[in-house]
């Protein structure tokens, strides 16, 4: 038997130990992480952004701009704003590109109260807050 039949006889088992699915980064209807409710259980939905980097279909420039208006936007009004910058590495990953989303990263990094974080975390933190959704009020309340 050759690799590919290797591959195909192991392709549809599950891992050892894994984990059932937490979180999933597809959600297109909310800005902010909520509950999804499933057949599984319930599991956490975490936007996603329209502009990722193809998606912009302009230059790295613009890439770079886009995200620093949409974060200039929410950084002022929203309390919980969420600002999820995504690129695939066959894109983000050419010098041109890292150079400019390098550039978006320390904008961003130069506010007070940004929080980088990874889907896990994100779907971890929210989680904890035992609710279905973020409420109006949290998101647009007044800054701690």
């Amino acid at each position: 038997m050759g690799n590919s039949g290797v591959l195909l006889e192991f392709r549809y088992r599950r891992p050892v130990g894994a984990r059932r699915t937490e979180w999933h980064a597809d959600a297109l209807n909310t800005s902010l992480p909520r509950l999804q409710k499933t057949a599984g259980g319930a599991i956490v939905a975490l936007p996603w952004s329209d502009f990722v980097d193809n998606r912009v279909r302009g230059t790295p420039s613009e890439f770079f701009q886009t995200y620093v208006n949409a974060f200039d936007y929410l950084y002022t009004p929203e309390r919980l704003g969420l600002l999820h910058v995504a690129f695939h590495g066959h894109f983000g990953g050419r010098p041109v590109m890292a150079a400019n989303i390098a550039k978006g990263l320390r904008h961003l990094s130069a506010y007070q109260d940004v929080w980088f974080v990874r889907h896990n975390e994100l779907g971890e933190w929210f989680r904890g807050l035992r609710v279905d959704a973020i409420s109006e009020a949290a998101q647009f309340g007044s800054r701690v």
